[in-house]
C-alpha cells in the first residue's frame, strides 16, 4: 500500500533489510549484528537467562521489519474485537 517513494523509503536497496536478504540462507549471516550458535539459535551471554523468565527464542533474536507474525495476528484479533463490542 505504499508509494514507490514509501517502498524505497522503508526498504531501501542497499540497506539493512536489502543485505539481510542477500545474506539469507548463507552459511554466515551476522548483517544486521546478530550472531547464531551452531544450533541456530542468538548467541548470548547464559548469565541472562536466570533473569528473564521467558523462552531466549522470544528475547534475543531481532524481530522480522514487519514484527513477529504470531505478535500481529493477536494485535490485529484483540483490534477486531474491541471494535465488535
Amino acid at each position: 500500500m505504499l508509494s514507490e517513494r514509501g517502498k524505497n523509503i522503508f526498504f531501501p536497496k542497499l540497506g539493512i533489510l536489502a543485505q539481510s536478504a542477500h545474506a539469507k540462507g548463507k552459511a554466515i549471516n551476522a548483517t544486521i549484528g546478530e550472531a547464531f550458535e551452531d544450533d541456530g539459535t542468538s548467541m548470548h551471554l547464559p548469565e541472562f537467562d536466570v533473569l528473564v523468565n521467558m523462552p531466549t527464542a522470544n528475547i534475543f533474536p531481532y524481530a522480522p521489519s514487519f514484527g513477529k507474525p504470531e505478535l500481529r495476528a493477536l494485535g490485529r484479533n484483540q483490534s477486531i474485537a474491541k471494535t465488535h463490542r
